[in-house]
């Protein structure tokens, strides 16, 4: 009768420890579905590529507009992805309507602010560092007309023209 006794007594403290540990199970899996779903809702606002705009210039000159440049990670670079990137930044940027963005895929083709106070020519020395890097030039023209221009392969170097808004 004592061993029935004391086997009742354990099963009973399993019993209760079982249920114990479910049940902080039960918690901890719904916390963790709590926190899921807070990171769910903080991921629909986060933007679809990952950018960094390093230069955003309007110019004073004759031929105002604005002048920005992007760097982004290589791993992201392809048409759909720039085309993401230029919608995101025409709509932060709707004035001066010209609009000029380039995107670059490593730090070394963007000038330092020294180098870009200081005048070059077209094709300057960070400018043929672009043949050997992926990089892509956006233009919104004053006429409400919409391109790209991106590389598609360094070695041989190929681009394609993407028109986007040929008459508006």
């Amino acid at each position: 009768m004592r061993k029935i006794i004391v086997l009742l007594f354990v099963l009973g403290l399993a019993f209760v420890f079982n249920f114990r540990t479910f049940a902080q199970d039960n918690a901890t899996r719904k916390q963790e579905q709590e926190k899921m779903q807070r990171l769910k809702e903080e991921a629909k606002h986060l933007s679809p590529v990952r950018y960094v705009i390093v230069y955003n210039d309007v110019s004073d000159s004759s031929l105002s507009g604005r002048y920005i440049d992007i760097i982004i990670d290589e791993k992201q670079f392809n048409e759909e992805n720039l085309i993401k990137v230029f919608d995101l930044v025409k709509k932060r940027f709707p004035s001066p309507f010209p609009l000029s963005i380039d995107i670059h895929t490593n730090l070394a083709t963007i000038e330092t602010p020294e180098e870009r106070e200081k005048a070059h020519d077209s094709m300057g020395r960070l400018t043929n560092k672009i043949f050997v890097n992926k990089t892509a030039g956006y233009s919104r023209f004053s006429g409400g007309r919409e391109a790209f221009i991106y590389a598609t392969n360094l070695s041989p170097y190929e681009r394609k023209i993407v028109v986007l808004v040929d008459k508006p």
